[in-house]
């Protein structure tokens, strides 16, 4: 695995979408799904319990996936936009965790 310790975290370099960064979200409360932790996103929090166990498969919705479609499509646009105007550079990543 490729997990670089950075202080106050460690971050998990494997690029989002693959199955070393599927494997490293497996069994955690993500930014992607702590709306339905409390129950502000598709599902509750009962079916989220649920998916992280392995009791249940994580399935999508229709609209779901066009959102998730939007956002790949997307996301380096916006990228590109944010650098550009805050003169920063952005790295993508895969994952972090506080230690």
């Amino acid at each position: 695995e490729a997990w670089i310790d950075c202080g106050t975290y460690w971050l998990d370099t494997n690029p989002q979408g693959s199955e070393g960064w599927l494997r490293q979200r497996k069994y955690r409360l993500t930014a992607s799904s702590f709306g339905k932790a409390l129950g502000r996103s598709f599902g509750t929090p009962c079916q989220l319990a649920q998916e992280m166990a392995g009791l249940v498969e994580k399935g999508f919705t229709p609209q779901q996936l066009k959102v998730m479609d939007h956002g790949t499509r997307t996301e380096p646009i916006a990228r590109q936009w944010y650098c550009q105007h805050k003169g920063v550079e952005v790295h993508e990543v895969g994952l972090a965790i506080p230690k």
